[in-house]
């Protein structure tokens, strides 16, 4: 490294010798070049004429208040649960409206799709594993899974539809009324792994 140095600045003062050398003999050889005629030839500026500016005096206002700052939802350590909402009469009901007893609905009884209050996602990081889970599940009375089938599971790997169950039975879904009656549901729940 020292020598790449010294090596650079011996090359900078001899091209900076050669340099003045060459400019030195130039004009040397050349004395004629590069003179100026002995008189320039006079240049005259038009006059400029200063006005006086008139004083300007600007009306005090007050100052208009700063716009409002936009609301940032901040997350909350309670979980919202959603409202219930009471549903007209269904296919599983007798003509007076009583709920048939010990028959859930299934998803194509209900006029919507329920909401899922609490969803609790899958650990499955460590696995590394692509496809998808689908499971039908029975929502009982208080939201909770009571029962599942297994539709598919593309993964095929069993802890993954063991972890993905684990999950399913920690989440929540909404609890529907029927005639004031809480009735029991089967919904599709699909689990998607890239």
């Amino acid at each position: 490294m020292a020598r790449i140095k010294w090596n650079y600045y011996k090359r900078l003062e001899i091209s900076l010798i050669v340099t003045l050398a060459f400019f030195i003999l130039l004009f040397w050889a050349l004395p004629r070049i590069g003179r100026l005629p002995g008189k320039l030839p006079e240049i005259t500026f038009p006059q400029i004429e200063v006005l006086e500016i008139p004083r300007t005096v600007q009306k005090m206002r007050r100052a208009s208040p700063p716009p409002v700052r936009p609301s940032i939802p901040v997350a909350g350590d309670e979980i919202e649960i959603l409202d219930e909402i009471p549903l007209e009469a269904l296919s599983n009901t007798s003509p007076e409206g009583e709920v048939t007893s010990g028959v859930p609905l299934s998803e194509d009884d209900l006029p919507f799709i329920p909401r899922q209050t609490i969803e609790v996602l899958p650990r499955i990081e460590d696995l590394n594993v692509k496809g998808e889970v689908v499971l039908k599940l029975l929502i009982d009375t208080t939201g909770k899974m009571k029962n599942y089938r297994l539709i598919s599971n593309t993964t095929k790997n069993p802890l993954v539809e063991k972890r993905v169950l684990d999950a399913a039975r920690k989440s929540r879904w909404e609890v529907i009324h029927l005639n004031n009656n809480k009735v029991e549901y089967w919904i599709t729940k699909t689990y998607s792994f890239r």
